[in-house]
């Protein structure tokens, strides 16, 4: 699994404090809970968690699916990486 671009990274550092939102019937909607979880990638499961990034209102735009969540990996060394990012950028 590839890291995330810059651009990917600020949108999620930007976003991380302010909590999740997730698009349900077309609208934007704060998540309320936690929601971790393990998901099948092709080369192993992955813990992933869900993140507000702006394919919650491109992928709705261009396809018109009303209900959209997006997630990110959630690695053991993601406070690390997100700090190293965050000085970097």
């Amino acid at each position: 699994m590839s890291n995330p671009s810059s651009g990917t990274l600020k949108i999620l550092l930007a976003n991380f404090d302010i909590g999740q939102s997730v698009r349900r019937t077309g609208k934007l909607k704060s998540l309320e809970i936690e929601d971790i979880r393990k998901i099948r990638f092709s080369d192993k499961e992955r813990m992933v968690r869900p993140v507000t990034m702006g394919d919650l209102s491109t992928a709705y735009r261009t396809t018109g699916i009303p209900n959209i969540t997006t997630y990110f990996t959630s690695q053991k060394n993601y406070r690390v990486y997100s700090k190293s990012a965050m000085t970097n950028y």
